[in-house]
This record gives structure tokens, C-alpha cells and sequence, in this order.
């Protein structure tokens, strides 16, 4: 993919560190495969489907992305790309900031366009979970300059092995699928305890196919109200060969998980209708903090 990289600024600021890349990103608006970042991508969709949205509008699209870049020995990069198109001209550019941490990270999931939760592994082998806000700081005469606010969470091994994590919309908890065999675990927010099991695939061992997810995304159905979906990346590759999915169910979006689906096979899937237009695709930008 053809980069032009116009101008590099380096940020040093209180807890945070950063590289400013501006792209001419071309007429097409951003597609997953502008956001391949060595494998592992959350990417904005207009259906909500798979990567979880970060900001969805017309002229404005901004996804999160993190990996190994420029050969880095280990998976420490966290990218936040924000794309934009000129309503004269059509012309979509690209703005990136890069920041790092001090673990290999392992899943990033959104909540709101500059609050993100990270999950990683400490070179010890600690599992690690911090929140990320990113804050904006305005310079006069100068493009504005951000810092992001970090909050570790967790760090340990009692959760191992952690399996993926989701973050709640309205910031009440972060999901959690983890273990051997496999539960599904709630983080209260914003202060990350206490941690309490909900589902337990000892008890119910459907459950143990969460060992197989690797991505968890919060949607919402027309009629079923708000469900998280538990899928492998598999299901975001489009020759994969189906693997199980679940589905966990928060029909009156109270925060409290009432029951859950698990495993899925692709037909059950469809004989559910999950296949039809039974999405919400643009309900993250009609919760109240996106107006």
C-alpha cells in the first residue's frame, strides 16, 4: 500500500508519548485493508459487523489499529487513525498518532472516539489491562498536540489465560472471556474492581467455546436490544472457514447480562436471522456522548 508520509512530529508529554503521521489517503474513503496493521485491526464498519466502530460518519472515520511496525520485536505499537474527507474536493487524508506500551498488546477495544482499553501480556508473563484516554492539548499557531491519560486496571495472572476483551458503551464494565475452561467475567468501571464471573463453561460447558474468541463487539439488534457478539478473527478474513461464535444477551441494556448462545454454527447463526438486516449499524453514534 503507497504511504506518503508528509510531515513526522514527535510528542513528549506526561505519561505519554507519540508520532504524528499525516497521509494523502487518495478519493476512496478507508477500507479494512487500508487498516491492515500486521493482522490486528479494530476497524470501523457501517454495519458494525466484526471489528468494533470507534466513530462512523459521512466525512469521518476513525479506527484503531496496533501491532508490530518498522520490525519492533515485539507487538507494542497502538496507531489512532482518523480519516477525513474535504467536502470540496472529495479527498480523503489520513491523520495517525502512534504511542506505545510497555507490554506486547493483544486487544484494543473502543469506547467513545479517545477512550480505549487495553489488554496485553508484561514480559513476566502478567496479563495486563489499562485504560487509555486520549486527551487533546491546543498549542496556538500549532496543530494540536495529544496526550493519553493512562489507568492500569489489572495486572496478574488470576485471569489467565485471558481469551479477549470488550468494553462496555456506556463505560459500566469491560467483558472479559478467559480461563480453562472458559468463563465470561465483568470488570466494574471505571476503577477495574471488582472482577465477577457471570457465565462459567464448568457449569455450563457449551461455554468452554469461548477459548475460541479472540474478538468481542457490543451491537445492537432491532429487536433483541443489546448483544455482544463473540466471533474469532477468522470470521474478519473472507476465505475463512467457520468457526463457532457466541452471542451473550443484554436485552434491556441494563448493564446485566441475562443469558447467552454458545457455541453457534454458521447455521444456527442464520436460522437466527443474524445474517439479515437486524442491525443497528449507526447506534454508536446515536448514544448520547456521540452527539
Amino acid at each position: 500500500m503507497k504511504k506518503i508520509i508528509l510531515s513526522l512530529v514527535l510528542l513528549a508529554a506526561a505519561g505519554a508519548s507519540g508520532v504524528l503521521l499525516l497521509r494523502d489517503a487518495g478519493n476512496a474513503p478507508p477500507t479494512r485493508e487500508d487498516a491492515e496493521f500486521t493482522g490486528r485491526s479494530v476497524q470501523p464498519s457501517s454495519s458494525g459487523t466484526g471489528y468494533q466502530p470507534v466513530c462512523i460518519q459521512e466525512d469521518f472515520v476513525q479506527s484503531v489499529l496496533y501491532g508490530t511496525r518498522y520490525n519492533h520485536q515485539t507487538p507494542t505499537c497502538f496507531l489512532l487513525r482518523g480519516s477525513k474527507r474535504d467536502a470540496a474536493t472529495g479527498v480523503w487524508t489520513a491523520t495517525e498518532w502512534e504511542f506505545s506500551a510497555s507490554y506486547e498488546i493483544l486487544r484494543v477495544s473502543a469506547n467513545r472516539r479517545d477512550r480505549f482499553y487495553l489488554w496485553g501480556k508484561a514480559p513476566n508473563g502478567d496479563d495486563v489491562i489499562e485504560f487509555w484516554k486520549r486527551k487533546k492539548i491546543a498549542m496556538p499557531g500549532s496543530p494540536p498536540t495529544y496526550q493519553v491519560l493512562r489507568n492500569e486496571l489489572y495486572r496478574g495472572t488470576n485471569l489467565a489465560p485471558v481469551h479477549t476483551i470488550g468494553a462496555d458503551y456506556e463505560q459500566r464494565y469491560l467483558l472479559i472471556a478467559h480461563g480453562d475452561p472458559a468463563k465470561v467475567s465483568r470488570m466494574e468501571l471505571p476503577g477495574g474492581s471488582p472482577i465477577t464471573t457471570v457465565f462459567d463453561a464448568a457449569v455450563n460447558p457449551g461455554l468452554d467455546a469461548l477459548k475460541l474468541m479472540s474478538l468481542a463487539t457490543p451491537r445492537q439488534h432491532l429487536s433483541e436490544g443489546r448483544l455482544w457478539i463473540l466471533e474469532s478473527w477468522d470470521h474478519q478474513d473472507p476465505s475463512y472457514t467457520y468457526a463457532p461464535r457466541a452471542v451473550l444477551y443484554d436485552t434491556q441494556n441494563d448493564g446485566q447480562l441475562d443469558s447467552w448462545l454458545c457455541p453457534l454454527t454458521e447455521s444456527d447463526w442464520s436460522n437466527l436471522g443474524y445474517d439479515d438486516d437486524v442491525w443497528d449499524g449507526d447506534f454508536v453514534n446515536k448514544l448520547p456522548w456521540a452527539q
